[in-house]
């Protein structure tokens, strides 16, 4: 799976083409912008599929202050595809981790 997500991180084609679905998910202004209360919701779906608890207010402020490269107060396509680089290399880093810990079993 691990090798399947990286062959999906470099092809940039199918992945801008991800990016720009799950960011029109969640761009619910059309606005071609996700803005906090936008980030939030992102950030919950995100929360609730991997299992961790809703992110904060803090950390919804920190995540767009982190994401949001050029500090006009939004996120754009363009640097949301950080954030699902992110999400994906930490797949991968937890799958790796799960497989080094099984074969050391």
């Amino acid at each position: 799976m691990a090798e399947e997500i990286n062959g999906f991180l470099d092809n940039d084609e199918g992945f801008n083409q991800e990016c720009e679905k799950i960011f029109t998910q969640f761009d619910a202004d059309g606005s071609g912008f996700l803005d906090k209360t936008e980030m939030k919701a992102c950030l919950a779906d995100l929360a609730k599929d991997i299992g961790i608890p809703e992110p904060s207010d803090q950390d919804v402020d920190e995540a767009m202050k982190d994401l949001d490269t050029n500090q006009d107060g939004k996120v754009s396509q363009d640097e949301f595809k950080v954030l699902v680089k992110l999400v994906f290399a930490a797949i991968v880093a937890g799958l790796a981790e799960a497989f080094a810990e099984a074969g050391a079993e």
